[in-house]
């Protein structure tokens, strides 16, 4: 039981009075600690053209801890066996664009790809994640938008 509650402590689950050797010893009350990992999504939706029928979700979690974040982006109703260059835009002054890894479609026109990204204390307000039309090297001739969706919590 011990191991439990000390394992809860430490994920930040949980905030007990701790007291070592009696319930009547002075007891020291921990605050809950900040959540570790932060999650936020994206759900994409086709602008209608190209592949219309392209949609999906980014999943952005971020570790507080380890200022690492970590980018999940899955997308359905590609092109069969085609690539796709995928960014996060982070608006501000000067905007930030994130490169993701590229998409590839298996037989069926579904791709997923993780990307992570270190040195990040915080996601943005107002980041979109943006999937387009060709390859990241091919992004800025063929920079056609195929779905693209807003980042919430």
């Amino acid at each position: 039981m011990r191991n439990v509650i000390a394992g809860l402590l430490a994920f930040g689950f949980i905030a007990i009075p701790f007291a070592p050797t009696s319930a009547l010893a002075a007891t020291k009350t921990r605050h809950l600690a900040k959540p570790v990992n932060l999650v936020e999504m994206a759900t994409l939706t086709s602008v209608g053209v190209m592949d219309k029928k392209a949609h999906g979700l980014a999943i952005l979690t971020l570790n507080q801890r380890t200022h690492t974040l970590t980018v999940k982006v899955i997308v359905d109703g590609l092109k069969p066996k085609s690539m796709h260059a995928d960014l996060m835009y982070v608006p501000g002054v000067p905007s930030t664009k994130f490169t993701l890894k590229n998409l590839v479609a298996n037989d069926v026109g579904n791709a997923g790809e993780t990307t992570v990204f270190r040195g990040i204390t915080s996601i943005k307000k107002g980041s979109w994640i943006l999937v387009h039309q060709g390859a990241n090297r091919k992004i800025f001739a063929d920079s056609v938008v195929i779905a693209q969706g807003p980042v919430r919590k």
